[in-house]
């Protein structure tokens, strides 16, 4: 199948390119410390106004607090209302769905140290399987995977922190500007819990998207 070929073979290359870092000499001058001597005691007025309003959002640290789970579920509320009764939201997520829980998937590759690896979703491993292959395998018809991890730990994961876009949100609706904001509550990392998850999170996007584009 060259055509399949050809779209692994760019894959791949995407990924090999994606390794490239830039780096900066540490006597570079971006790193030099900058000359002018400042007063150890002055600080600029737009500092002291942001880290007062960040002690007024402290409690959105809280990640399953009650104060700070009533906001978020406003906030989704509105969002969600907005964006799923768009009849785009509905085509979309079908049309997500169909793709994420398709068989027919070209897996998408990180290369390291002469291996592939790829992280898979389908209808088995809703929650992820971290696998690796050959580069020759990986270029073959039927690629011979070995399984790295298989993850299968609770959906709820309060360790990636949710605190840094709630206060971004608490401060967009303190000066009332329009924003959505819809944080998974029970989605953990990526807000994609299973297949389902991930295809409403794909269909949000794109209808926020085409909304945006289209001025409505």
């Amino acid at each position: 199948m060259p055509a399949l070929k050809y779209l692994k073979n760019a894959l791949l290359a995407s990924a090999m390119l994606s390794l490239t870092a830039c780096v900066v000499a540490p006597d570079s001058p971006t790193h030099q410390a900058p000359s002018q001597n400042l007063d150890n005691d002055f600080t600029p007025p737009f500092i002291s106004a942001f880290e007062k309003a960040d002690q007024e959002h402290l409690y959105l640290e809280e990640v399953l607090g009650a104060e700070a789970l009533t906001e978020v579920k406003n906030w989704n509320a509105r969002s969600l209302n907005r964006l799923m009764s768009d009849p785009l939201f509905t085509q979309l997520n079908k049309q997500a769905l169909d793709i994420v829980n398709s068989k027919d998937k070209i897996p998408y590759v990180s290369y390291r140290n002469g291996e592939v690896h790829n992280f898979w979703q389908d209808q088995q491993h809703e929650r992820g399987l971290w696998r690796k292959s050959t580069l020759a395998s990986y270029l073959s018809d039927s690629p011979v995977w070995e399984t790295v991890l298989d993850i299968i730990t609770s959906t709820k994961d309060d360790r990636v922190h949710p605190a840094h876009a709630r206060k971004m949100a608490k401060r967009m609706e303190d000066r009332d500007h329009r924003f959505l904001y819809y944080e998974n509550i029970d989605g953990g990392h990526s807000a994609a819990a299973n297949l389902k998850e991930t295809a409403k999170r794909i269909a949000l996007q794109y209808t926020y998207l085409t909304q945006q584009l289209t001025g409505d």
